[in-house]
């Protein structure tokens, strides 16, 4: 074996405040199938005792490395960090809040290394503490950079269901960027136009945990106002770059993002912020065609607001 290569797998976990779900997020990776992991943990200047927890319950364990960010810069600075140490061929991400199945790697690598694919993809469950929201089911199969263009809507853009080869992050120079909201998006957006294939697995075998202090149940200050329109400016420009892309095409993955942060970010957010800065978001995300339904409409940021929010009401209850 390639002594480069001798860790198979470099688990990447970003920690804050997290002592309520640490354990039981390393112990799920510690119970994996597959042999020669290793499991990266940062530290982002915690308040409470996890990074205690982790040092005192799984101390000697050598497949366990904790590391401090030293920085307040959030959980793409940590994920970097942790990126910079992986010594593993494939990295993988789990939220520390997160858990997974016991054959969540294993399967993950037999599937990338049967087909030498640059990523792997397997199927997520919603869950909170009682109950199991929805799943999230990829179509099973091995597909070309082509088809991820033409699956494109049915593509979830988050970083933790994935094994990605460490060298096509390496190469195309692929990080968290810095300090946008929704930076985790932009990451798996580029991993995946940057790959030459992928395959997906039907199996779920991740755990997305959702409970009141999740990033999308919290309502974010009105000093992140501007990271949000941001992520915008700087989604708009990565795909200017992608000469590959039809304009279908990059308008079905601007849409996809709209949708994605609207019901994340600005739906809860949007009663919480003046007019001024409601008028800020307006002329910075509907005039670069995000949500151009919308605005080719004639439709507010408001009006779209108020629809997405009866459209979630209907769903809950069916009708």
């Amino acid at each position: 074996m390639n002594n480069d290569f001798q860790i198979k797998i470099s688990v990447i976990i970003a920690m804050k405040n997290a002592s309520d779900y640490i354990i039981r997020a390393v112990d799920s990776l510690l119970a994996q199938t597959l042999e020669n992991i290793e499991i990266i943990i940062v530290d982002d200047n915690s308040t409470d005792n996890c990074a205690q927890l982790v040092e005192n319950y799984y101390a000697g364990i050598s497949e366990i490395k904790l590391y401090y960010s030293g920085e307040k810069y959030g959980t793409g600075f940590s994920r970097n960090i942790g990126l910079m140490q992986a010594k593993g061929e494939y990295i993988a991400f789990v939220d520390s809040d997160d858990y997974v199945e016991p054959e969540f790697l294993e399967k993950l690598y037999n599937n990338i290394k049967k087909v030498d694919a640059d990523i792997a993809i397997c199927g997520f469950q919603k869950v909170t503490e009682s109950s199991y929201l929805r799943s999230y089911i990829p179509e099973e199969g091995i597909f070309s950079a082509n088809d991820f263009f033409k699956q494109i809507t049915q593509t979830e853009f988050v970083v933790w269901n994935k094994l990605y080869r460490r060298t096509l992050l390496e190469e195309n120079h692929i990080r968290f960027l810095l300090p946008y909201i929704g930076e985790d998006w932009l990451f798996c957006l580029q991993a995946m136009l940057a790959a030459q294939s992928y395959v997906s697995v039907k199996d779920e075998l991740y755990y997305y945990y959702q409970h009141e202090q999740s990033l999308c149940h919290m309502r974010i200050t009105v000093n992140e106002l501007n990271n949000i329109c941001d992520f915008f400016t700087k989604l708009s420009e990565l795909l200017e770059k992608q000469k590959n892309i039809s304009s279908t095409v990059n308008e079905q993955i601007k849409d996809n993002f709209f949708f994605a942060m609207l019901g994340c970010y600005i739906v809860p957010f949007y009663n919480k912020i003046t007019n001024s800065e409601r008028e800020q978001l307006q002329s910075t995300i509907l005039p670069q065609q995000f949500g151009k339904g919308a605005a080719a409409a004639g439709m507010s940021l408001e009006a779209v607001c108020k629809l997405y929010s009866f459209a979630l009401e209907k769903n809950k209850y069916n009708l």
